[in-house]
């Protein structure tokens, strides 16, 4: 999952202040609920615990029909992301998911605590089945709601076909289920992240420009150049320039 957006993702998630949190807090009941989803819905459901950095994966009859081996109908792996979903997923479609649940995730934390634990993102993927086809799958993501509720240690994933409802458009959505209301993918929001200074010295940037011929080029101070640089980082959570050109094209910013 090695992308700019994923990237971004990962840190946000893990890098969520757990101290004090109890981690004795038990699981089991999230286990059960798990469990549940993939035997009613013959789903494959996927609880990722942020705080450990684990997930508890649940099979049911979806993950024969994608050609993922199971012996077993339930196993933890040490990491919060299913890479054995995402290596049969179209690459357009996985770059949407994790657009979606950055902004699903920036949403659900501006929320007060009452109001974050109903809502959940849809999103339809395309993946490849165990005949090499792709296949329109659908996938869910809940924060249920825990002892710690300042911060989001669990995530639910649901993966099903989508047969029994309609699909959610292309991006997918955030929806609200007590009230109906559904929230779209805002790829524009990201595109607008950077100001239109920031964006003009990023683009001289990926052409290779250094900050004093930039500031000659623009009629600026260096030190304007830097602080623009220093804000793009910032927004952008990279570390250097490369990675900003880089995570700018993602977002189609550049």
């Amino acid at each position: 999952m090695a992308t700019p957006i994923a990237d971004q993702l990962h840190h946000k998630l893990l890098g969520q202040d757990f101290t004090g949190t109890d981690t004795a807090w038990p699981q089991e009941q999230l286990k059960a609920l798990a469990e549940l989803y993939a035997e009613t819905e013959q789903a494959i459901a996927v609880l990722s615990d942020m705080q450990a950095n684990r997930s508890y994966i649940c099979y049911g009859g979806i993950a024969a029909t994608l050609g993922i081996s199971c012996p077993v109908q339930h196993k933890t792996i040490d990491s919060i992301w299913e890479e054995e979903i995402f290596s049969g997923t179209h690459p357009d479609d996985l770059q949407n998911k994790y657009f979606l649940e950055l902004q699903f995730f920036n949403t659900v934390k501006q929320l007060p605590q009452a109001q974050r634990h109903g809502l959940f993102a849809i999103h339809p993927l395309r993946i490849r089945n165990r005949n090499n086809q792709y296949v329109t799958i659908l996938h869910r993501i809940f924060y249920p709601r825990t002892s710690t509720p300042e911060e989001l240690r669990f995530a639910l994933c649901l993966y099903t076909f989508p047969s029994y409802q309609a699909l959610p458009p292309r991006n997918g959505c955030i929806v609200n289920p007590v009230t109906g209301a559904l929230i779209p993918a805002d790829h524009n929001r990201s595109r607008n992240i950077l100001s239109r200074r920031e964006k003009e010295i990023l683009s001289w940037i990926d052409k290779g420009k250094m900050s004093k011929e930039i500031a000659d080029l623009l009629s600026i101070s260096i030190h304007t150049v830097n602080r623009h640089r220093q804000n793009i980082l910032e927004k952008l959570h990279v570390s250097n320039a490369m990675e900003a050109c880089r995570m700018a094209r993602m977002m189609g910013v550049l």
